[in-house]
């Protein structure tokens, strides 16, 4: 079940590897906004 919750604004914090740089997401955030989307 979805329910429609109308527009929102999500803000992601990533972390950084310091050692080669890999970035990290969340895949759940990214699978209800698309990047950059607005």
């Amino acid at each position: 079940m979805t329910m429609d919750i109308g527009a929102f604004e999500a803000r992601e914090t990533i972390l950084e590897c310091p050692k080669d740089q890999k970035i990290f997401s969340s895949r759940q955030l990214r699978s209800l906004a698309p990047d950059k989307c607005t």
